[in-house]
């Protein structure tokens, strides 16, 4: 089987798991609120927690790369207020390349971040894995294009973050770094496709690529992913946020309390 025939099924199945969770989504429509936002300089905009008393607690469904061929392996729960993300990205044998474990939204929810495009996505996040170089987070938008070869429902833009420490931390993810050319071979913007030889592109390098204040008026889905990299991989994710305030770095216990 041609590595173009591969990629394409891979395709399809992964749109298949998001339509599917995506109907699911739809069912509990009970559950959407009016768009939250948020005003330039005021608070951090809270995208997702996971306290019960949070009016940003949402659905979350974990989908590994076995979905089209793969031998990944992950989990996601709740647990203490905590979203624990975890498990073992390997190389999918078909595509000879490492797949991915992701864990996505699935309950609607709409955010209007448009007063944050100066800023970024803030997580609160702890790792016993900080040498996992694999981690990516994507956010779905009303009108954002949808990149080479994808049949998702709705375009993402997507970036990766790293981790430097075992300790809980904020790390800021600026919108100027995000992207909706993603490869899905690597979850990157700067890589070539293997079976075919697309070149994706950047917001660096194309301020096309970037998301703008009409795409963050409208963020309609969430997703953390460990993929493009083997390795085992922890991450447990308290918040996250749409932001202006790009300091990162240690979390005192008294903010992780709070």
């Amino acid at each position: 089987q041609s590595k173009a025939k591969q990629a394409k099924q891979k395709r399809k199945m992964m749109i298949l798991s998001y339509v599917v969770l995506s109907l699911a989504g739809v069912a509990s429509a009970k559950y959407l609120r009016e768009p939250a936002t948020g005003a330039v300089g005021s608070v951090d905009l809270e995208l997702a927690s996971f306290d019960e008393t949070s009016n940003a607690l949402h659905g979350w469904k974990e989908m590994n790369d076995p979905v089209m061929g793969g031998l990944s392996t992950g989990t996601f729960e709740i647990v203490d207020n905590l979203g624990l993300f975890q498990g073992q990205v390997v190389d999918v044998p078909k595509l000879q390349a490492p797949g991915f474990c992701q864990c996505q939204t699935t309950t609607p929810l709409k955010f209007d971040a448009s007063a944050y495009l100066a800023g970024g996505i803030a997580l609160t996040v702890k790792t016993s894995t900080p040498d996992y170089a694999g981690f990516h987070f994507s956010f779905n938008a009303i009108g954002a294009p949808r990149h080479h070869g994808s049949h998702e429902l709705y375009g993402s833009y997507k970036a990766n973050f790293a981790l430097d420490t075992t300790e809980w931390t904020r790390v800021v993810i600026p919108f100027d770094t995000f992207s909706w050319d993603w490869s899905d071979f690597t979850g990157d913007c700067d890589t070539k496709d293997p079976n075919d030889g697309f070149q994706h592109q950047c917001c660096s390098t194309n301020a096309d690529m970037c998301p703008d204040a009409l795409r963050l008026k409208e963020i309609i889905g969430l997703q953390v992913w460990a993929e493009g990299a083997e390795g085992n991989f922890t991450l447990d994710i308290k918040s996250i946020h749409a932001t202006l305030n790009m300091d990162q770095g240690p979390v005192r216990q008294v903010e992780m309390s709070s």
